[in-house]
């Protein structure tokens, strides 16, 4: 992974400040307080984010001015895939080579997995930890970076940890008993597994006796349903010949009765009645028939009026002329009225002109 550039919006004492890196080896120079610490520190947190609160890993730089810091950095991996990471306070915001943009923290698979320790202890020391590595011989020094890499405080560390967990473990009489423990849990294990196989082998019996007894209960449930059918049968055909019995014996009763239909008869004014109705409905049926017939002739007639072309488009001015008329005819009717009043307006203004000048 290499770091193409960079822009600190504002993160201790940087403020609207652009690095572009050339290619190869950079370096940052600089007498004590001039930012290199501070930079070193944006390196990290651009990559990993910035800490809510100080640490003895982590220091806070809250920019002079005030607010939040916030930053972005232009990364390429070994790929050749340039990435863009963007961070204001604890929002981060990614910008993918296709151009896709997410709001979640990178993957660190894009500098090979390191996480945030290994980074701090490999690639971003301090003085402090430059002054610790002049006083380690070189076995000293390759623990330091091994262990930076596996992530544990030391491998000497690691080492002693494993050599006690051997020692506790292989030891036939270790202060732990370990193994012996162990062989104990595996055997109730093994006794366990022997009591679901043997309870498997019986459930699988079981299993068929419970298939073979539905079967059983399948046919015997089929041997019921014909039994019912014949059973339904028998006593339909039961039904049948005791109503067969009863008609016989009803239409022989019958039988034995004299006719009494042929000997009944209705009133004389019911027939009459019944007749008079009857005639009505007659007549009213022909009426009904001929106002049918009136009325399609009159339909007949009136599809066969056709009126001109010419008096149609005429018809708005023919209205006119009708309420022009009519108009015409009122002013006829009132003319003698107005004659009538305008004789009395007359007079009544001569009336009033002699009382003013006989002479007029």
């Amino acid at each position: 992974m290499k770091i193409k550039s960079m822009y600190i919006d504002q993160f201790g004492g940087y403020e609207k400040t652009r690095m572009n890196l050339s290619p190869g080896f950079s370096l940052f120079y600089g007498h004590n307080e001039s930012g290199k610490t501070t930079l070193r520190q944006f390196f990290q947190q651009a990559l990993f984010g910035f800490p809510k609160k100080a640490s003895k890993t982590d220091t806070l730089y809250p920019p002079f001015n005030g607010g939040k810091p916030s930053g972005t950095m232009h990364i390429i991996t070994a790929s050749d895939k340039e990435y863009q990471i963007q961070r204001q306070d604890q929002k981060v915001s990614v910008l993918f080579p296709d151009q896709t943009l997410s709001n979640k923290e990178i993957d660190h698979s894009l500098w090979n997995g390191i996480d945030k320790e290994t980074f701090r202890q490999v690639f971003c020391m301090d003085v402090k930890d430059w002054n610790g590595l002049s006083l380690l011989n070189k076995e000293e020094m390759q623990n330091r970076f091994l262990s930076a890499s596996f992530g544990v405080r030391s491998l000497s560390y690691a080492l002693n940890q494993l050599q006690k967990k051997y020692k506790e473990i292989l030891i036939p009489h270790g202060r732990t008993q370990l193994l012996n423990t162990l062989h104990k849990e595996l055997k109730e294990v093994k006794k366990k597994i022997r009591d679901r196989e043997q309870m498997s082998a019986e459930y699988i019996q079981w299993n068929d006796e419970v298939e073979s007894l539905n079967h059983s209960i399948q046919e015997i449930q089929k041997d019921i349903e014909t039994l019912q059918k014949e059973y339904e049968q028998r006593a339909l055909w039961n039904d049948m010949k005791n109503d067969w019995a009863s008609y016989q014996t009803k239409s022989k009763e019958i039988e034995k009765f004299p006719l009494l239909f042929n000997s009944v008869e209705f009133p004389q004014s019911k027939l009459e009645k019944a007749k008079e109705w009857e005639n009505e409905i007659q007549i009213l049926t022909e009426s009904q028939e001929k106002i049918n017939k009136e009325r399609s002739t009159l339909q007949q007639q009136q599809e066969s009026i056709s009126i001109p072309s010419s008096i149609l488009n005429l018809a708005s001015s023919i209205r006119q002329l009708i309420e022009q008329k009519k108009q015409y005819a009122q002013a006829i009717e009132d003319f003698p009225i107005i004659r009538f009043e305008k004789r009395n307006k007359k007079e009544q203004i001569r009336q009033l002109l002699a009382k003013i000048d006989p002479q007029w």
